[in-house]
């Protein structure tokens, strides 16, 4: 038997050696399933595997079985494989139209759809899943390819690109800084700080592995090119030396603002910058500024309710539906008004809507979560006209 096998395998070796092989020109090619850049008898073997096998995770494999590009991988494209060994059938590589900015992504040599994403299951949920899902889309719009994600090593068909938190701090990156190596297997890590590295380290590999700029938050352009090959043994790591880093430009960080670095608040000192998937955000709480207006409202509301006790529940709802309710805090007409700043009761409106709002977000941590409560005045001329604020604009000028 072994003899029969040893003689089977010499004529396969000769038969394909004197087979023209069809080499890949721009990008993987259509037909070159074992990836080593000829269509050959090779490939045939590896394709009647993958009919019989489940290639659902293979990227590459299912992409170059299919000849035809019917969406399947069957008997009529191991008829158009043997053609293209013959010469009697020509097809192109994957990239021929120029649909895509990227035609070929290597990491250490290695086509980059021979790569599946490890996630670890107990990570971050809502921060890497959302960097995760970037990764997986964006690479697919840059050449084309969709990555299978895994949560286990053992898991893997092959090399992986791994999110690793760096829960031991073994880099020292605190909460938004990462790592990033190409490793000698060829997997990459990607080890982050919690919470937002995993956010920061996917733009970056974006950038770097990828080719891809991003310029505000609907905006991003991708290098054309053929070919990008990041080596073995490429490493960086990257801290960030301010701790809170922010624009107050909307087209900046009103959306995805992650992929400046960026960890501050949004104008409004809310929405996405305080969204989990952004790791949190770090700034003031509730408004960017101009806050007394919504504050004031809130303490008048209160105070019509004949609410002292700020921590009951009757508060709460109070605090809850005039707070966050846009329409219930236009009503009160006060965002046209100066408030007066010379009165004990703006003082006493704006101190506990505060407390509540401290209250609120008593699970996050002062100086890391937020930096600083905002209680400012209105950004307008329409100035508080009482005797005692007139007298401040006589002595101050």
């Amino acid at each position: 038997m072994k003899r029969i096998f040893a003689a089977a395998l010499c004529a396969l070796m000769l038969i394909a050696a004197a087979v023209p092989s069809f080499a890949a020109t721009h990008g993987y090619q259509i037909g070159d399933v074992n990836d080593d850049g000829v269509v050959n008898v090779k490939d045939v073997l590896a394709m009647k595997r993958a009919i019989v096998e489940d290639t659902s995770r293979a990227a590459l494999t299912y992409v170059s079985c299919d000849m035809n590009s019917d969406g399947k991988i069957n008997a009529k494209d191991l008829k158009q494989i043997r053609g293209v060994i013959t010469g009697t059938v020509t097809v192109q590589g994957n990239n021929t139209d120029h649909s895509k900015k990227v035609s070929l992504v290597t990491i250490g040599g290695a086509n980059i759809a021979r790569y599946e994403i490890l996630i670890p299951s107990n990570a971050d949920t809502s921060t890497a899943y959302h960097a995760r899902n970037t990764l997986k889309n964006s690479i697919n719009t840059a050449c084309g390819i969709s990555l299978n994600v895994i949560t286990n090593r053992n898991q893997a068909q092959g090399r992986v690109i791994e999110y690793r938190p760096d829960t031991e701090n073994r880099y020292e990156l605190g909460t938004d800084g990462y790592h990033v190596k190409v490793e000698e297997n060829g997997d990459v890590t990607l080890t982050y700080g919690l919470p937002r590295g995993s956010l920061y380290v996917t733009y970056y590999f974006l950038e770097h592995f990828i080719g891809y700029r991003f310029i505000t938050n609907d905006i991003k352009y991708i290098y054309t090119t053929d070919r990008i090959d990041t080596p073995v043994g490429y490493e960086d790591i990257e801290v960030p030396q301010f701790r809170y880093r922010a624009l107050n430009q909307v087209g900046a960080s009103s959306v995805d603002f992650a992929w400046l670095r960026l960890n501050g608040v949004d104008a409004t000192g809310s929405g996405t910058a305080a969204n989990a998937r952004y790791g949190g955000g770090v700034g003031n709480l509730y408004l960017h500024g101009h806050s007394y207006a919504y504050q004031q409202g809130v303490g008048m509301k209160l105070d019509e309710a004949g609410i002292t006790d700020l921590d009951s529940q009757a508060a709460k709802q109070v605090f809850a539906t005039y707070a966050y309710n846009t329409s219930e805090r236009d009503a009160l007409g006060l965002d046209s008004t100066q408030p007066c700043l010379t009165s004990e009761d703006t003082f006493r409106y704006v101190m506990n809507f505060n407390y509540m709002l401290y209250k609120e977000r008593s699970n996050q941590l002062p100086g890391v979560a937020y930096t600083m409560i905002s209680v400012s005045p209105n950004d307008s001329t329409n100035f508080c006209s009482c005797a005692a604020c007139k007298a401040v604009y006589d002595r101050e000028g």
